[in-house]
Formats: C-alpha cells, structure tokens, sequence
C-alpha cells in the first residue's frame, strides 16, 4: 500500500465516529512520518451495532464517578470490528498501526516504527513462526479504575538495569 511518497512502510489506523481538530494533527504526523492516516467509523460508527447488541449505561462496570466521556459505550468494541473490516483487505504480513484518534502524534518515521518492531518481534518470530502482535498503552485504561501500582523495571545509564 503506498503512502504520500511512495510504499508505507506500515498501514496507521484510527477510529473516530465524530470529528475533532486533533484528527488533523494526528493525520499530518502520519503524512511526516511517511504514511497515510486511514479513519475508521467517521461515516457511520455512530449508528453501527455490535453483532450481539451494544452496551447501556447501566450495565457499566465503571464506578459513579467515573463517568465516560462518550454516551455510546460500545464504541471500545466497535473500533475493533471496523479494524478487523479494514484490514482484512491487505496483503498478508502488512505492518498495521492502530492509534487512539485524539491524543497521538507520531514523531518518528514509519520506517523506525517497523525497525523497532522487527528487533522486539524477531527473537518471537524466530521462536515460532509468527510475527507476534504488540500491544502498548498506558497502565491506567480510563475509564477502568486503577487503584493499584505496577512496578515497572528500568535501565539507568552507566548502571545497568534496576528497578
């Protein structure tokens, strides 16, 4: 799949069903990084449903005051269905990004991003055939309450690891 100067070197997704203005900024740091921004749900994530019925309210696990800040909580799920749709159509091993539409901006190139992801894969894929699939994101998913602390190790320069 190509990009604003030619092949992409990785496939960046995100799903918004409204528009804000960081869409803007987040679709110029992919065209930076060499890439196109591909927005899923802007047409019609709204009135779409999940296969076995959108979520309420009431049936929230997340406490009173935490309130959500969208109406529509079935949206954590029906991002990744317009995923699946989208990316069913291209070719097999293509790199596929998929973003948070409102609070990412890249600010390396899609070529690092693959490189990294090669050197963190290679010793998984090497192992068992398959280029894993990665996760990132933040300790605490908001809206889910998290009370508890998550020791995280860490490399000091000139000192090796601790933690």
């Amino acid at each position: 799949p190509q990009g604003p100067r030619g092949p992409a070197a990785a496939q960046v997704y995100a799903f918004a069903d409204q528009f804000d203005p960081m869409l803007c900024h987040l679709a110029r740091s992919v065209d930076a990084a060499g890439g196109w921004l591909h927005v899923l749900g802007l047409r019609d994530g709204k009135e779409s449903k999940l296969p076995g019925g959108d979520l309420f309210k009431e049936s929230s696990s997340t406490l009173s005051n935490e309130p959500w800040h969208f109406a529509d909580k079935s949206v954590m799920l029906k991002k990744h269905f317009f995923l699946l749709r989208a990316i069913r159509q291209l070719p097999a091993n293509t790199t596929v990004v998929f973003v948070d539409a409102f609070d990412v901006l890249f600010q390396r190139s899609l070529e690092d991003l693959v490189a990294i992801y090669e050197r963190i894969a290679a010793p998984l894929a090497e192992a068992n055939g398959i280029w894993p699939v990665i996760y990132g994101g933040e300790v605490n998913c908001w809206p889910f309450p998290h009370r508890g602390r998550i020791r995280v190790p860490h490399r000091d320069r000139g000192k090796g690891n601790s933690s």
